[in-house]
């Protein structure tokens, strides 16, 4: 199996409460040259505004008026029921582009646009930040100058997942953990990267704290990285029930006003294009990564020439090489097809030439050998 894996958000183990502005300073985080962020592309108060609705409704309606008309009516200067708490954050990620190979029962199998691993920290351990419209043209190198935008005090967060556990996790899999489908499996120790690049990229997040109806928090997490969009909501309470209720449901959250994502989008590209499985493996990397605990570390080596920066040429090239792998699997297949079909045709005219032998010469030839 050969797969592929590229733009893969994989999230970092942090702290609890990431937004207290006791945990980080701004200027305690020191980031590699390598380390490239995208900007705050609105403030605080737009971010307060887009969610306002919902967050009234968490509190039974409190304030929603008001919400609907600063939202859709702003001409009448109406302003939404602000959070008890508010913070931006810089949020670390690695996105990744590789390319691997195995055994397996599909031989071929291509990882895109994929996947944000989820990280323990509270409900953004569940929330998939994979988004088509997040490019490294967007992306600028980080400095001291972004730990302000948008009138707001940005707090950053340590990289501390190593990039690379991905492949010895995939390889430590038993036997039984490497099935996807009965029809669809692979060989974990057999796994081997025919490429892989990790980018340290910066992503820009509002996380706001309501309190909800009863013992209930909620808390938003607002991508900020373009116009506002994508949200994700969690309900958090220390009630036992409730509590019972996250774990069944795997994760109070919620996506709102946009699409939730997977946090891969895998396709099997040999021996030919197989969508429904490609749909079976998303599922299982997607139960997989929420399942799984991110090891934490302090010793990353940024000078690891797998580490690259997220900019256009780098990405570029990557998606270069990886078209060009394609084009040579394609290829392989239809000299594959090929080959079987010349086969059975040559089975056929030899099964038709030994028909059409006279039956003298047949005779002949058992006389013959018997001599």
């Amino acid at each position: 199996m050969l797969g592929r894996i590229s733009r893969i958000p994989l999230l970092h183990r942090q702290p609890k409460c990431v937004y207290s502005r006791r945990n980080y300073a701004e200027s305690s985080v020191q980031y590699h040259r390598k380390v490239r962020a995208l900007p705050f592309a609105f403030s605080e108060d737009d971010a307060i505004t887009h969610i306002g609705v919902t967050a009234a409704l968490t509190s039974a309606g409190e304030g929603l008026l008001s919400a609907l008309a600063a939202k859709y009516l702003p001409a009448l200067g109406k302003m939404p029921v602000r959070p008890e708490r508010i913070q931006a954050i810089y949020y670390p990620a690695w996105i990744v582009d590789a390319e691997f190979e195995a055994k397996a029962w599909l031989p071929i199998v291509s990882f895109e646009n994929s996947l944000p691993v989820s990280n323990p920290l509270d409900f953004l351990g569940k929330a998939v930040f994979r988004d088509p419209h997040m490019n490294s043209e967007h992306a600028v190198p980080f400095s001291s100058s972004l730990l302000k935008q948008r009138g707001s005090n940005i707090i950053c967060l340590p990289f501390k997942v190593d990039p690379f556990f991905v492949l010895d996790k995939l390889r430590g899999l038993s036997s039984k953990q490497a099935i996807i489908e009965d029809d669809l499996r692979f060989e974990a120790h057999s796994l081997s990267p025919n490429l892989f690049a990790v980018y340290p990229v910066l992503i820009p997040l509002y996380i706001a704290q309501y309190k909800a109806i009863g013992n209930l928090q909620a808390s938003f997490c607002i991508q900020a990285h373009s116009v506002p969009g994508r949200f994700f909501l969690h309900f958090k309470s220390t009630d036992p029930d409730f509590q019972s209720i996250n774990h069944l449901r795997g994760s109070a959250s919620w996506v709102r006003n946009g699409k939730s994502l997977s946090f891969a989008d895998p396709r099997i590209l040999s021996p030919e294009h197989h969508d429904l499985a490609s749909v079976i493996l998303q599922d299982w990397i997607d139960d997989y990564i929420v399942e799984d605990n991110l090891p934490s570390t302090t010793a990353i080596n940024m000078k690891d020439l797998r580490i690259r920066e997220w900019n256009k040429d780098e990405v570029q090239c990557i998606s270069r090489w990886v078209e060009s792998g394609e084009d040579v699997q394609r290829l392989k297949d239809t000299m594959r097809r090929s080959i079987v079909a010349e086969l059975g045709q040559l089975k056929h005219a030899e099964k038709l030439r030994a028909s059409l032998t006279p039956p003298w010469w047949r005779e002949w030839e058992g006389t013959s050998s018997k001599k």
